[in-house]
Order: structure tokens, then sequence, then C-alpha cells
């Protein structure tokens, strides 16, 4: 179920099944410098009495400690064989990314402590929870704020850069003025939509630049010529050709200074996979790769995402960037 979906049915169950729950106050919602000081994971308390108690600053990228009064919400109960035939499952959500899930209280399949990791984010931003009371006789209720969540204000990943983004797609014939990124180029640049990008056989035979970029934003590194830039920002993409797999990695080159920005590149012909293939013979010959065949054509998917010192970069809502690798059909018929 999606993040609008339990929200609105949130909202329906509020009447029937809520058990008292309000939003944390200002005063709850204050961070402990103590428990920061020390390192340890902040701690989201879901106390009886419907109130929210937080200890610790809650950081994109790090642990999160929950406790969930079981009084909180007993509206689903039973047992069952000697233990809890009902579950308190917790939804987050950092921002607008993913909806995740954890169990708060109840009973659990693989008996994991309520905790769970944020992603990282470039960012402070948002941390939203609610909860739903199941049990296996079909009850069902919701912690929810009444319908509205429950909202943490949260911090960046101690060491990210302030702001990455703008991630665009270049393809073209023009050579960018003889540099790799020249004022052409700049006006070429697409945004890369949620579709990715389409490297096929025009592109193969006849552009002179294939290029994914993106930029970073973090002051007194990349709003001056520092020598230390490749010191201070580790950049690296993570691809793989089709749908499942591992990913393999690969560094990304700064390509130059934009305003305050760095700029960083890939050069996505160095990515296709069709470039070194000549026609199989046989088809112990053929490329191992995930094709499929699209009309007189051959294609295979694209997945990437990028990270800078450790946070990620990828599209809104979670998931991966894509991309797809396009090649006449005809000389691979011999592999389907």
């Amino acid at each position: 179920m999606i993040e609008k979906s339990l929200r609105t049915a949130s909202v329906a169950f509020a009447l029937l099944a809520f058990v008292g729950c309000a939003a944390p106050s200002s005063d709850e919602d204050t961070e402990s410098t103590q428990a920061s000081a020390l390192g340890a994971a902040p701690t989201l308390h879901f106390k009886a009495d419907g109130s929210v108690d937080v200890s610790g600053e809650v950081r994109s990228g790090a642990r999160v400690d929950v406790v969930y009064d079981a009084d909180r919400m007993p509206t689903c109960r039973g047992d069952i064989q000697g233990g809890p035939g009902w579950t308190v499952t917790g939804y987050y959500q950092l921002g607008d990314g993913a909806v995740r899930t954890f169990t708060a209280a109840g009973l659990s399949p693989d008996g994991s402590k309520p905790t769970f990791e944020l992603p990282a984010a470039f960012e402070g931003t948002e941390l939203h929870m609610w909860f739903h009371n199941t049990s296996r006789w079909g009850c069902s209720a919701w912690d929810s704020a009444y319908g509205q969540n429950f909202h943490f204000k949260t911090h960046a990943k101690a060491s990210a850069p302030d702001w990455a983004g703008d991630l665009r797609w270049l393809n073209t014939r023009m050579s960018c003025g003889g540099g790799f990124g020249g004022e052409y180029c700049d006006r070429e640049r697409q945004p890369l939509s949620s579709a990715g990008f389409t490297f096929e056989t025009w592109t193969r035979q006849r552009a002179a630049v294939t290029e994914l970029s993106f930029e970073v934003y973090e002051p007194g590194t990349t709003d001056w010529d520092d020598p230390d830039t490749w010191r201070k920002l580790d950049v690296r993409m993570y691809s793989r050709l089709g749908t499942t797999g591992p990913f393999q990695m690969r560094y990304v080159g700064l390509q130059r200074r934009s305003g305050n920005n760095a700029r960083y590149a890939v050069n996505v012909r160095d990515l296709d996979p069709f470039k070194l293939w000549n026609t199989p013979r046989s088809k112990d010959e053929c490329p191992k790769l995930p094709m499929r065949k699209a009309g007189g054509y051959v294609e295979v998917d694209f997945e990437f995402h990028f990270e800078v010192n450790g946070v990620e970069l990828r599209p809104a809502g979670g998931g991966e960037h894509k991309g797809k690798f396009v090649e006449y059909g005809s000389p691979f018929d011999i592999c389907f």
C-alpha cells in the first residue's frame, strides 16, 4: 500500500479504531544534546498516554530506535500458542522518499527489535511516521495523529555536502565547442526524466557527446577552484545492466565548476554494452546480456544511482534512475 492510500486509510479508520494520539509538542521535539554528544542512536518513544518523547538527534543515514508502548493502541489483541496473535507495524518515510516498514510491537516474525536506519540525505528534511495495529482475526486500527502522521525534524548526514542534484542527459552531434562541457552543451543538457535516457543506434553511430551530469554544492570547496576537491568529495556511480543482480561501482570525475557548484559527468558511451560486440555466429558467441526483442531491435535496461560522500542521489520516491541501450536486432536473432 503506497503512502497516499495509507494516509487516506488512516483517516477512515480514525473514527472507528483510533486510540488517542497527538502530534509531539515543540517541547517533545527538542533534541537531547547529551545523547548526541555520546553518539547514541536517537530514540522515539511513543508512550501509552498518547505523547511522544524524542531523545537525541534524528539524522539521515543513521539508526533510529523506537519504543512503542503496547498499551498505546490496545484495540487489536489476542494470544495464540502462548504468544501474541497481533502486531503493530510502523511506517516511516524520509521527505518524499520511499515508504518503509518495521515491527513496532507485538509479534515480530524475525525477532527483530524496533529499530531502522534512515536513508542518507543531502539536507535536513522531515521524518514521517504512522502505525497500523492488526491481528490474525482481522482486527485493524491506526495510530497516525488523526491522519496527519507524526513528523520529526531530521539533519543531514555529517559527511554530506550541502546539496547535490540537477541530473541531466546530453546527447548531441556537436563537439561542445571543442571542450567537454562548453556553452552549447550547457544549453542542450536536458533534465533526466523518470523514464530515463535512451542510447539508441543514432546515438551510437553519430553522437559526439553522450553524457550524464549532475552538480554538487559544498561551501568552501565547490565555490572556488579548490585543488583538494577530489579529496573532499568522494563521488561514485553504482550501475547494473538489467533490473536484478549486483551493482558495479565506478568513480565519477569532476568535469568543471558551474557557478558555485562542481559538475560531475559520466560518458555514457563507456557504459554501452553493445560497443564491442560483433555479429554472433552461434549461441555460444551471444553476449551475456539481459536482452529483449523490441520490434526490429534488441534492448537492455540500465539502472543506476550516484553517491557523494556516502549519500545517495536517487529519484524522488526512491528506487533507481533508468536508461536503455538499443541496437539493431537482426545480428542477434540467433540468440533468441
